[in-house]
Formats: structure tokens, C-alpha cells, sequence
């Protein structure tokens, strides 16, 4: 297992997502091992299904990138 899938579960565990979280999701995304994907992307899954924690914050879902609108 990567460092990379090891921040990813740290990330997911939090209890306060934040805009930060989502840029580093997303940087994780392109740095993840070929060998830890299929498990980082359902790190990915979950903390997309997160998402309206951080915009519920944020007043909204300006802060995500075009792909994910």
C-alpha cells in the first residue's frame, strides 16, 4: 500500500472536509500507483460522496473543476 492510498483513507476519515481536501483528492488521483488504484478509487468514490459537506461550507460548488460538475 501506497503513502498515497494511506492519505487518501485519512482524508475520507476526517470529520471536516474542506476545499483543501478536494484539491489533494485530486492530486492523489494522478500520483496513486497503477497497483492501489482500484482501492483509490473507491477512496475517491467516498469522499465524492462527500462533496456537498464541503460545498454546504463553501455556500456552494464553485470550488470544484469543470470535470466534476
Amino acid at each position: 500500500m501506497s503513502k498515497y492510498l494511506d492519505e487518501s483513507y485519512d482524508i475520507i476519515e476526517k470529520d471536516n472536509l474542506t476545499v483543501i481536501d478536494y484539491s489533494r483528492m485530486k492530486e492523489l488521483r494522478k500520483l496513486i500507483p497503477q497497483e492501489d488504484e482500484v482501492e483509490f478509487l473507491g477512496n475517491y468514490e467516498t469522499f465524492y460522496s462527500r462533496l456537498p459537506e464541503i460545498a454546504e461550507k463553501t455556500g456552494g460548488y464553485n470550488f470544484l473543476e469543470e470535470e466534476d460538475k
